[in-house]
């Protein structure tokens, strides 16, 4: 009887234990659910950050690419106003050129006589017929068309007798023939032996650029440096073949050179 009893309690006391290790179990895999279900919220979480940084990234993406696609077109764009500017730069260079030719054929029959002594009572008319008589050039009143005295800034400057001719084949023979004939005030009835020039009537442009050539003919060792016919000139020696100048970018480069 006492056996049984033993078994029995042994029994009871088994069955107790594996109730209770049921239990510890079971609190065990609600334990376990509940951190899986935990973990679970946090995962998805992270796949929710995880969309919206990737969500992000694909705007900023989209963002640079529209930049740089932004960036490209002002890059064209600036190209293409760097193309129109050179190119408007071109046609006003050109039309500016163009300008001159046409105000200096309008001066091609001027002639600017320099150094010619001035007095009050003077008759410039007397005094071109008698260069022309000096200079053996057959000179007719229908041939000068006005004669007068130029102004000039520099007071001090004798002023240049200015003559437009009716035609500039008077005036190119004057400059032709002077160029040897080394006229001087003395040669026409002035007692002061002062050289005379002859010149053409240049525009502005023309006469900077002219100023400028003869400098760089005398920078660079070239012997000739001149004005004909609307237009400037310059020449190495008498072998070498004439250059026409209309800008200054036509002259040889120090590099060139």
């Amino acid at each position: 009887m006492s056996r049984d009893m033993t078994l029995a309690d042994l029994h009871k006391s088994l069955k107790g234990e594996i109730q209770l290790s049921k239990e510890e179990i079971q609190n065990s895999i609600t334990d376990m659910k509940r951190e899986i279900k935990k973990l679970s919220t946090e995962v998805d979480e992270v796949k929710q950050s995880q969309n919206f940084i990737n969500a992000e990234f694909e705007q900023f993406k989209s963002g640079l690419s529209k930049i740089t696609d932004e960036m490209k077109k002002t890059t064209i764009d600036v190209t293409s106003l760097k193309s129109g500017h050179a190119e408007i730069s071109s046609q006003l260079a050109t039309m500016e050129q163009d300008l001159n030719f046409i105000q200096q054929g309008q001066l091609s029959n001027n002639l600017l006589i320099s150094n010619v002594i001035k007095t009050a009572d003077e008759d410039l008319c007397a005094i071109l017929g008698k260069i022309c008589e000096v200079l053996e050039i057959e000179l007719h009143e229908r041939d000068v068309l006005m004669i007068t005295r130029l102004a000039t800034r520099n007071t001090k400057q004798i002023e240049p007798i200015l003559v437009q001719f009716a035609n500039r084949y008077v005036k190119d023979r004057i400059i032709s023939v002077a160029k040897t004939a080394s006229l001087s005030c003395q040669n026409i009835g002035f007692t002061i032996d002062q050289r005379i020039y002859f010149n053409h009537h240049l525009t502005a442009y023309n006469q900077a650029l002219l100023q400028y050539v003869r400098a760089y003919k005398r920078r660079h060792g070239y012997k000739f440096a001149w004005f004909s016919k609307g237009y400037i000139y310059i020449k190495r020696d008498e072998n070498s073949t004439a250059q026409r100048i209309i800008s200054r970018e036509d002259l040889p480069s120090d590099f060139d050179e």
